[in-house]
């Protein structure tokens, strides 16, 4: 034996040594050493003794450890194949506990002259990972399925805030637009323009500022989210950011659907103010402009009413199951606080802006 080096193993690297602190044990004369050996030199000295002794392999009747370690590289999984990384972690359990089943409960001492193990000499095999599940707790992989799965209501309902939201200001804007080119509408169809040319011209604004909102608005959010979630996100989990600040490309493209749909979105619903703006004319601005004043469709369905009532009853729901929430499960806070916590605030904004409409 070669003696390259000695070295200490320091408090906080014990458990990646399995506890090991490599210093002797033992009293003199018997004094023990730990010895830390290549992998190739070790088992070129296991081949050699094989073939001195003509044998398929020797073993030894001392209790020996093997720890064999599997390492993934989260950076090439995405969320997509999280259930394919789940089917593949749950057939490699399967198979080792279909090839070692034998030896799991087998005493880990063997006598060298009685009872030899068989190849691959193997007397005791315990596969542990936290991806692996045990019985009746599942692995860490279908944890965050489970998890993933509770959290889509409440993503849900927050994109169908946001959606409407910007459904909200984009009715807004298209009819700030109408309303100051209205003159304009009314001057050019009574003149002999075609309702096709008045919508091409307001629709080519219109797709002008959704073009510079999405030239702004993609890096805009790349530099606000990580400064929000620094400041909304617990010190334990903000190593999450790393997805967004180290791969800013990858996180940009995974966007452009989100980014698409919205744009379509804006553009359908300026498309019907545009449509029924250039059906004016002067005749019919006239005729409007006499017309006696006739109250919008939400104030005949006292829309704000209702919306108040609503926010009302879902933050009286959601307040009483917070209080009991010792007494729910946390899937049931999951599908039913949250989503009420959520609704409420929603609802008692748009009553509020609806009652401020109704007054002002």
């Amino acid at each position: 034996v070669h003696v390259a080096r000695l070295f200490t193993i320091k408090q906080q690297n014990l458990d990646y040594w399995h506890g090991r602190d490599f210093e002797p044990t033992g009293s003199p004369p018997n004094v023990s050493y730990t010895m830390l050996a290549p992998l190739d030199g070790f088992l070129s000295v296991f081949d050699h003794i094989a073939t001195q002794e003509k044998t398929d392999g020797p073993y030894t009747i001392f209790n020996e450890t093997f720890s064999w370690y599997y390492h993934i590289d989260p950076l090439r999984v995405s969320v997509s194949q999280l259930h394919d990384v789940i089917t593949q972690v749950s057939s490699l359990q399967s198979q080792l506990n279909q090839q070692y089943s034998g030896a799991a409960g087998q005493d880990a001492f063997y006598s060298a002259l009685t009872n030899p193990p068989a190849y691959p000499y193997v007397v005791a095999a315990q596969p542990i990972s936290q991806l692996f599940t045990e019985p009746g707790i599942p692995g860490k992989l279908e944890q965050y399925q489970s998890r993933m799965q509770l959290v889509t209501i409440p993503v849900f309902l927050i994109s169908l805030q946001i959606l409407a939201l910007i459904l909200f200001f984009v009715g807004m804007m298209t009819g700030l637009i109408v309303e100051r080119e209205s003159d304009t509408i009314a001057l050019l169809r009574s003149r002999g323009a075609s309702r096709r040319q008045v919508f091409t011209t307001l629709f080519t604004q219109c797709v002008g500022l959704a073009f510079i909102a999405v030239i702004i608005g993609v890096p805009l959010a790349l530099l606000i989210v990580p400064i929000v979630a620094r400041n909304l996100l617990p010190s334990t989990v903000q190593d999450a950011l790393t997805v967004v600040t180290a791969h800013p490309l990858q996180a940009t493209q995974s966007t452009i659907s989100y980014v698409v749909i919205v744009v379509l979105v804006v553009l359908l619903t300026m498309s019907f103010s545009l449509i029924r703006a250039a059906r004016m004319d002067v005749l019919a601005t006239r005729r409007s402009a006499s017309r006696s004043s006739r109250f919008p469709l939400w104030q005949r369905l006292r829309l704000d009413v209702f919306a108040g009532v609503i926010a009302l009853v879902a933050y009286l729901v959601s307040l009483y199951l917070t209080s009991v929430k010792t007494a729910l499960s946390q899937t049931a806070q999951a599908l039913i606080v949250t989503p009420l916590s959520l609704i409420a605030p929603f609802f008692l904004v748009i009553g509020g802006l609806l009652l401020f409409l109704r007054y002002f």
